[in-house]
């Protein structure tokens, strides 16, 4: 008898390449891979454009493009414009974190 793992990769050997084609188009629909300034790779909302930026919010599970925008009367504002991945942000929004409550 099988294990569970194996079964897994035999399932998956049956499908070959185009299965993993699919799976990664699935992931990414609608999506873009993206650079920030400061040199961070992440996938974003497929009309992410140069000039928006990243937060993370205090408590969020995964950081956020926002973009700036300003009001009628001069002052500036920020829209939310979607969630992001970025490689490695959980991380740091971690270490960030510790350090704010140093």
């Amino acid at each position: 008898m099988l294990s569970s793992h194996q079964e897994t990769a035999d399932e998956t050997m049956k499908h070959g390449s185009g299965y993993y084609f699919h799976r990664i188009m699935n992931w990414t629909y609608k999506r873009r891979g993206f650079r920030t300034v400061s040199g961070w790779v992440g996938l974003g909302p497929e009309f992410i454009a140069p000039g928006v930026k990243m937060a993370i919010f205090l408590g969020a599970q995964t950081p956020f493009v926002i973009r700036e925008t300003s009001l009628r009367d001069g002052r500036m504002s920020h829209i939310l414009v979607s969630e992001a991945y970025v490689d490695g942000i959980t991380e740091w929004g971690e270490s960030f974190l510790m350090q704010a409550q140093r």
